[in-house]
C-alpha cells in the first residue's frame, strides 16, 4: 500500500505549498511580512525601516503579492501594503511565538540591524 498516494489535486497542493516556502523564504520578503503584521505600511516607509531601495523592495513586495499575501491600496501617488489574510498573519505570529524571530514591536527594531542583501 502506498503511504502517500498520488493524485493530482495533492500534486498542485505540494506545488502551491513549494511556491509559498520559496517566496517567504528569503529573509527580506519574510522581514516584510512581520513588519506589516500590526498595520498597513506605505512602500517608503518599509523601504526606509529596511534600508533597501524602492526598486528592491518593489520587487519583494510583487512577489509577495502574485501569491497573495499582501493586498494594496493606492492614495494618490502612494501606495499601502497589509497582510492579505489571517493565514499570512497565523505563519508569520507562529515564527514569533516559537522564538524563531522577536515580538513584532520590534520589528523596526530588526529591520534597522538587518545586514544589507
Amino acid at each position: 500500500m502506498e503511504r502517500f498516494p498520488q493524485s493530482e489535486k495533492l500534486e498542485k497542493k505540494f506545488d502551491a505549498a513549494a511556491a509559498f516556502f520559496r517566496v517567504i523564504g528569503y529573509r527580506k520578503r519574510l522581514l516584510v511580512l512581520y513588519f506589516l503584521l500590526e498595520e498597513e505600511k506605505s512602500v517608503g516607509e518599509i523601504a526606509r525601516a529596511m534600508r533597501t531601495g524602492h526598486s528592491a523592495i518593489s520587487q519583494h513586495l510583487a512577489a509577495l503579492r502574485r501569491l497573495n499575501l499582501l493586498e494594496r491600496r493606492r492614495v494618490q501617488q502612494t501606495v499601502y501594503y497589509r497582510v492579505a489574510s489571517a493565514h499570512v498573519y497565523w505563519i508569520v505570529e507562529f515564527c514569533c511565538t516559537n522564538d524563531l524571530l522577536p515580538q513584532p514591536a520590534m520589528a523596526a527594531t530588526l529591520l534597522s540591524e538587518a545586514p544589507y542583501e
